[in-house]
This record gives C-alpha cells, structure tokens and sequence, in this order.
C-alpha cells in the first residue's frame, strides 16, 4: 500500500550531525490521541512518509491508556477510574481505525505499541515507585514537575474551559510520573530518536533524560520536534514540497 498524495512540507528540528544519523537510526512516533491534530489524519501520515524516507526502522508508541488522567480531569465526579481506561482505549481504537492506512504505507520495519504495553512491564512498578521517590525527596524536580504542570492547565484554561485546580494537578502530575517511569524503561530498547510536534519536552521529562537517562544511554531517545505544513493544492499543478530537513 502506498501513501496517498498529501501536498505538505515535513521538518525534522535538531542539530545536522543529528539527521546525518537518521539513515541508520530508529526512531519512535510519541502518538496522543487526545488534542494534538498533528498526531493525526493527513498531518500524521505526511510525518509517516517522511520518516519512510528518512529513517531505518520506526516504532509508533499509542499513548492512549495515558490519557485516563487526562479524561479525569474534567470529569471528576465519575465512579470510577475504570470509565477513564474505557474513555482512553476508545480514543485509541478510534486513532488507529483513522489512521492504519497511513501506518500500513510504511515499507521500513515498524510496529505500533500502545500504553498499556508498558503499565504491564515487568519493571513498570520499580520504575514508577522510583519516580514517586524522587517526587518526595528531591525539590529540583518537584519544581521540574510543577513547572510542566503549571504549562499544560495554562493551555487548558486558554483553549478549554477552567478546571478544578487541586483535581487538574494532581491528574497531571501523574501523567507526567507515568511518562518519567516510562522513559527509563525505553533505555532497554534501540530507540535512537523520540519524535513529536513539540520543540521541547515538558520540564519534568527533560530532567528525568538529563540525569537518569542521557548519562548512560547517550546515544539513546534524543528529542526530536516535527513541524507539518499541508499545502493547499493548484488546480493546474500539485507539487509535493519538503524541506530539506
């Protein structure tokens, strides 16, 4: 199956030593299927066809089950977590009945995992345990966490609606635990590159790299930010535009 023509421009931002690499790398798509349009429909498999011309080998990571903090935060008063789950493997079974034509297109050796491979990890609970730990005992990322927290209910007031805020920290605080936890054990496996419409991690995420994680495995997820731009097409004439990136 080939990619459907989706006039667009593709960049990958990082320094040009980095993408002199891609050839030989393997590169993870962090995927949310809650409020990121570019993780999405024709901006997302743009961003698969680029990375089919660029990389060696892609993995796809579904951060579905993730998003049952985020579920819960505007809707506390449901009873039980269990809805939440429900919520978020609906949102990803919707995502990957969208978007498994432009998956299916990739001809590099790929695989999709979602969240709950990795709640169901062997070493998930020593590694969220060892997160919670340094939630409690370290104030350089209490402050790294609440500085990420405080960015994304800022974005949610702007672009939502006001949440309860003691509720809305407290699910976003464990998001961003559950992500930290997660990353550690992502060391375990070939993922060269971490690839996102974002330009940075969340302040949290970056210091669990920085200090738990690039030490030791230098080589190991470096961040990646996408930029997408669909082109509108001609009527006499449809160009397919990339960067150079």
């Amino acid at each position: 199956m080939a990619f459907k023509h989706i006039p667009s421009r593709v960049r990958f931002v990082c320094e040009e030593e980095e993408k002199a690499q891609f050839s030989s790398s393997h590169c993870l798509v962090a995927v949310s299927v809650v409020g990121q349009p570019k993780s999405d429909g024709d901006k997302f498999a743009a961003t698969l066809k680029r990375i089919n011309e660029r990389f060696k080998k892609c993995t796809i990571l579904l951060g579905d089950s993730l998003h049952r903090h985020t579920f819960k935060i505007f809707d506390e008063n449901a009873s039980s977590n269990e809805s939440y789950y429900k919520q978020s493997i609906k949102a990803g079974n919707e995502w990957l009945a969208r978007n498994c034509h432009a998956v299916d297109s990739l001809t590099i050796p790929h695989t999709i995992i979602r969240w709950d491979e990795w709640l169901n990890h062997s070493n998930y609970s020593s590694m969220k345990d060892m997160i919670d730990e340094l939630y409690d005992k370290n104030a350089n990322f209490r402050i790294a966490m609440f500085e990420s927290v405080k960015e994304f209910l800022l974005r949610l007031d702007r672009n939502y609606k006001p949440v309860n805020c003691t509720n809305a920290f407290k699910c976003s605080a464990e998001y961003l635990k559950e992500e930290c936890a997660v990353m550690q054990l992502m060391t375990a496996y070939d993922y060269n590159y971490i690839l996102y419409p974002a330009a940075d991690r969340p302040a949290a995420m970056q210091l669990t790299y920085d200090t738990l994680i690039k030490p030791y495995h230098p080589h190991c997820m470096k961040w990646v930010e996408i930029r997408v731009e669909l082109k509108k097409n001609k009527p006499s004439q449809i160009i397919e535009l990339y960067e150079t990136a």
